[in-house]
C-alpha cells in the first residue's frame, strides 16, 4: 500500500511537471513544439527549426582555428548554458523535490533524444565524490567535434535549475567517439547566465500566427517530407535531410549563437563560417540539379520543411529579394538564416551577394531579405 501511494505520488509530479501531453504541429513553413497538462490546454509552446550538424561543427572547429581550443571551448560552454536555461524557461519549467531528481534527469534527456537531439545515453550519480556523471557515444554534434562544451553547457544549466543551485561540469571524448561529462559543485565557477536576457520578448506569440494555406502552395511541410523521404529519421532518433543530418532546436537559441559572437566583436568568423558551411551544403544537394528554378524549388521546400518559412523569390540583374513568410522570430538578430541563404543562393546562382537590407512586415509576419548580386 506504501509503495502504491509513493508510485502515485510520482505520477502525479511527471504530470504537474513535465506535461505528459505533448504534440508537434507542422505545417509548410512552420514546426511548433507544444507541451499540455493531462487534461487538457496549453501550457507552452515554442518555434522549432532543423539546422544542419555540418554548419554547427564547422562553426566550433572554424571558430577554434581563430581563437584557439580553450577560448572557443569557454564560449560554446557559455552558449550551451544559455540555450539550456531558455529552453526551461519557454517550457514553464519547475523544480522537482530532490527525492525525484533521478528520475527527472532520464526522463527530460529521454525527451531530448525523442526529438532528435541525441545528447546523451546514461546518466549516473556517484556518491563517493558527490558527481553526476554522464556519457555518450557518437551523439550528435560531438561524433564530429569530439568537444562537448556547448552540451556540457546546456547540461549544466538544467542540472543547476533541477538542484537550485549553480553546479559546473567538464568533460573527456576519446578517439572512439565516446565521452564523459562529469558535473560538481566544487569545479570552478565558469558562467552564470543573465535570464533577462534569455526570456522571450512580448512579440514571442507571432511565432504561432493565425495560418493561411495560400501561401502553401507548391511547398511542403516536415511531415510530408519524411512521407516523400526527403527527411529520414534512423534507428538513434537523428533527423536527415537528404543524407545530411539535422540539429532541433527553439529558434531563439539558434539566434543566441550569433548574439555571443556580436557581443565579443567575432561575428565575422560567424558571418563567413555559416556562409561557407551553407555553400558546401548547397553544392552537395542541388549539384544533379541542371535549372536554377530547380534548385531554387529544392531550397525553398528545404526551408519550409525544416521550419524557417516559405520563401518566395524575386530576381533581376542587381538584386535578389527573398520575402519569408512564418518566420520564426526572436528577440535577438536574424543572422543565422541571412547568412544560411547567402551561402544557399551565392552556390544556386554562381555569384557572390551582398546583404542590402533586412526587414519585418509585422502584418503578415513576414521577412524580406535583398541581396545584391557582385
Amino acid at each position: 500500500m506504501e509503495k502504491e501511494k509513493i508510485f502515485n505520488i510520482r505520477n502525479y509530479l511527471f504530470d504537474k511537471l513535465f506535461f505528459s501531453k505533448k504534440v508537434i504541429i507542422n505545417k509548410p513553413g512552420v514546426i511548433i513544439n507544444r507541451s499540455g497538462r493531462k487534461y487538457g490546454g496549453v501550457y507552452a509552446q515554442n518555434r522549432t527549426v532543423y539546422l544542419f550538424e555540418d554548419t554547427f561543427a564547422d562553426l566550433q572547429m572554424n571558430t577554434i582555428t581563430v581563437l584557439g581550443k580553450e577560448k572557443t571551448s569557454l564560449l560554446f560552454y557559455e552558449m550551451g548554458k544559455d540555450a539550456g536555461l531558455r529552453y526551461l524557461i519557454i517550457g514553464k519549467a519547475k523544480r522537482p523535490p530532490r527525492f525525484m531528481l533521478n528520475e527527472v534527469i532520464q526522463h527530460v534527456f529521454t525527451g531530448f533524444r525523442a526529438s532528435g537531439l541525441t545528447l546523451l545515453e546514461n546518466f549516473s550519480y556517484d556518491s563517493d565524490y558527490n558527481n553526476f556523471v554522464l556519457s555518450s557515444k557518437n551523439s550528435i554534434i560531438l561524433r564530429k567535434t569530439k568537444d562537448a562544451s556547448y552540451i556540457c553547457g546546456f547540461i549544466s544549466s538544467i542540472l543547476s535549475f533541477l538542484l537550485g543551485e549553480n553546479i559546473e561540469s567538464e568533460f573527456m571524448c576519446y578517439p572512439n567517439g565516446h565521452c564523459r561529462i562529469i558535473l560538481n559543485k566544487k569545479i570552478k565557477k565558469k558562467y552564470i547566465p543573465n535570464e533577462k536576457e534569455l526570456e522571450p520578448f512580448k512579440d514571442y506569440n507571432k511565432n504561432f500566427p493565425k495560418y493561411d494555406s495560400k501561401f502553401a502552395r507548391g511547398v511542403y511541410s516536415y511531415d510530408e517530407l519524411i512521407k516523400f523521404k526527403n527527411i529520414q529519421v534512423d534507428k538513434n532518433g537523428i533527423t536527415y535531410f537528404m543524407g545530411a543530418p539535422l540539429i532541433p532546436i527553439e529558434f531563439g537559441c539558434l539566434e543566441l549563437i550569433a548574439k555571443h559572437y556580436n557581443e565579443k566583436g567575432i561575428k565575422d568568423i560567424f558571418e563567413k563560417s555559416i556562409t561557407s558551411s551553407s555553400n558546401k551544403i548547397a553544392k552537395s544537394l542541388v549539384g544533379q540539379l541542371q535549372q536554377n528554378n530547380q534548385k531554387l524549388k529544392l531550397l525553398k521546400n528545404m526551408f519550409s520543411g525544416l521550419g524557417f518559412g516559405i520563401l518566395f523569390f524575386k530576381l533581376d540583374n542587381k538584386h535578389i529579394i527573398v520575402n519569408i513568410v512564418y518566420a520564426p522570430i526572436s528577440r535577438y538578430k536574424y543572422s543565422y538564416v541571412v547568412f544560411t541563404l547567402k551561402g544557399f543562393l551565392e552556390e544556386i546562382l554562381g555569384k557572390k551577394l551582398q546583404i542590402s537590407k533586412i526587414s519585418f512586415d509585422k502584418n503578415n509576419f513576414s521577412k524580406e531579405l535583398q541581396y545584391t548580386l557582385l
